[in-house]
């Protein structure tokens, strides 16, 4: 029956594909709602039973040791992971029957958006490395396909070839892997490889996973793919950002947590990256006027919790921060969705505000989504970022890295108040509120948004015994409130200097252009690679290869041909010749 429940986002894209034209577009609603809540179902009733499945369906190719089958795995980390991705696919696709209604195309978008989940779902129960990887790369193929729907944008065009080219860089990394595991274990079914794996692994291996989760997650350095990601309509984001493109990288890690705990000293590189990311992308957030973009980039810094967590090798910890960051980014995402909708598709928060008393439901989702993710208690973003820092804290090596993720949480309270701020309390003249507000809100949105914010407020306290229930970090319990306290200070602050956020001086703009990490790329390496491209295609492609291939084998058959055309001069006498020399070599060989 779980089988089932995994093709079932497959087999709603293509029914929406093929007959989504014979009804009415929203009572495609029913295409999701049975199955969906089917898929659910089983996944709620299967949870408890703490207990691990696997299902070998049929093996496919057996070339000496080499076994390729397909094969799933349903365990604890699945039975979440499946909750989170059919539950905010199931949103967000009733929130997509309202955003984007009366767009032309709006069958294909839900059919991407099911094949989307759909690739999702395959990569979580995976249970070979083949598998995986198509699961990976169908994920990344899928957001390609989202990021460029509107396709008559140029802007969007670009943003998605920028997402798949960054990937590529985690996508070789993860060809490596397997390659690598192979080689080692003659083996390419996960479970296998964790039961015969030694205490020593290549470190080769290590590194790579370490690519491949950076280029996913969007972490420093392969970063830079996912605010462009924010061109796609807002649904395509909340879906990327909450549950699907960038946790799989983090959800990698943890699968394979067995090889990372055989290199500890990689561990320090991972939670150094990871909190260097989460402070990175809260300063960029902090000096960005797009709706989006600050929401993007709080992404950004959330995964760097995510990956932080995972160097001090609480993996169910951070599993537990990427299972509450979904329900309250997509409900971040939605809600900007929404204001964006009722001022006209306005993103720019300078030009919007004032819309709180028209739009209470929105101004209410905005207020408890930005407080989920400040980590004010008891809301769900606490109950695991709050652990995270404090594991950090208690760790007396990590002074440093505390430090960083305090800070961090510091400069998220300052941009998430910016943004409650320009979006409903801005006295701002946009020609999209001296004219009206053209758009209201429809009860599919309503309805959405109202079950992400009592996912946002609930969730953290329901599952935290059973995510934390061991961890028990000792921690002063004069320290133990200082990352509120540093929180709500910082959010004082932030109300006091609102105005001096997005000024135009030198540190602003430094912030606003995310470090000049886009421009130094393509100083020190786009321009050279271009250059190169270019020498080896006018040297090698045009003169070296061509020379080689076409053109060698041209003049050689004209020549050929010509030698031969030479005996086809109707001359009887060089005839008589051909003919006398023919029948001579005849009969010596005879």
């Amino acid at each position: 029956m779980l089988i089932l429940s995994i093709t079932l986002s497959l087999l709603i894209a293509v029914l929406i594909l093929l007959f989504g034209r014979m009804i009415i577009p929203k009572n495609i609603l029913r295409f999701y709602f049975i199955p969906l809540s089917f898929s659910l179902y089983l996944i709620i009733t299967f949870i408890n039973q703490n207990c691990i499945v696997v299902y070998d369906i049929i093996e496919l190719l057996k070339f000496n040791l080499l076994i390729i089958s397909l094969s799933f795995i349903i365990n604890n980390i699945t039975y979440i992971m499946m909750t989170l991705v059919i539950f905010i696919t199931f949103t967000v696709s009733i929130y997509s029957l309202s955003y984007m209604e009366g767009d032309p195309h709006i069958l294909r978008f839900l059919s991407y958006l099911s094949l989307f989940s759909f690739f999702m779902v395959a990569l979580i129960t995976a249970n070979t490395l083949i598998q995986l990887f198509l699961g990976w790369e169908g994920v990344g193929i899928c957001s390609y396909l989202l990021i460029s729907f509107w396709y008559q944008r140029i802007e969007a065009i670009k943003s998605a070839m920028k997402a798949i080219v960054v990937n590529r860089f985690g996508d070789i990394a993860f060809i490596m892997i397997i390659i690598i595991l192979w080689s080692s274990y003659n083996s390419i079914n996960i479970m296998s490889i964790d039961s015969i794996c030694c205490n020593s692994i290549c470190y080769v291996t290590i590194i790579m996973m370490i690519i491949s989760a950076t280029s996913k997650s969007s972490q420093f350095g392969l970063h830079s793919w996912l605010p462009d990601a924010m061109e796609g309509p807002t649904p395509v984001s909340a879906l990327i950002h909450a549950a699907t493109m960038v946790t799989a990288g983090v959800f990698f890690l943890i699968k394979f947590s067995f090889i990372l705990e055989m290199a500890h000293e990689w561990l320090i590189i991972i939670m150094v990256l990871g909190s260097f990311t989460s402070i990175f992308s809260a300063t960029i957030g902090l000096a960005q006027s797009d709706f989006k973009k600050i929401i993007a980039y709080s992404t950004s810094s959330q995964l760097g919790y995510m990956i932080a967590i995972l160097g001090l090798s609480y993996y169910s910890l951070s599993l537990f921060h990427l299972f509450n960051h979904g329900f309250f980014k997509a409900l971040l995402f939605l809600s900007a969705g929404s204001l964006i909708h009722t001022l006209s598709d306005e993103q720019d928060g300078r030009k919007s505000g004032i819309v709180a008393k028209s739009s209470p439901i929105t101004y209410t989702c905005t207020i408890v989504g930005s407080l989920a993710l400040m980590g004010i208690p008891f809301l769900t973003g606490f109950y695991s970022k709050d652990v995270i820092l404090e594991l950090t804290y208690a760790n007396i090596m990590l002074t440093n890295i505390y430090l960083l993720t305090l800070f961090a949480a510091c400069i998220t309270a300052a941009y998430s108040i910016k943004l409650i701020f320009w979006a409903f309390f801005n006295n701002a003249t946009s020609a999209a509120l001296i004219e009206k507000l053209k758009h209201g809100s429809s009860s599919y949105l309503i309805t959405v948004l109202i079950i992400l914010c009592l996912a946002s407020l609930f969730t953290g306290y329901f599952y935290s015994n059973y995510f934390v229930l061991e961890i028990s970090p000792i921690v002063n319990s004069n320290y133990k409130n200082l990352p509120l306290i540093a929180t709500i200070i910082s959010a004082l602050v932030t109300l006091l200097c609102l105005k001096n956020l997005n000024g135009s001086n030198l540190f602003n703009n430094f912030l606003n252009e995310a470090w000049f990490i886009n421009e130094f790329y393509n100083y020190a390496f786009n321009d050279k690679i271009f250059d190169i491209g270019k020498v080896l295609f006018v040297k090698m492609d045009k003169q070296m290869v061509e020379l080689i291939g076409p053109k060698l084998g041209s003049i050689t058959i004209i020549n050929l041909i010509k030698k031969i055309n030479m005996l086809q001069l109707g001359s009887i006498s060089n005839y008589f010749i051909m003919f006398l020399t023919l029948m001579i070599l005849l009969i010596i060989k005879c």
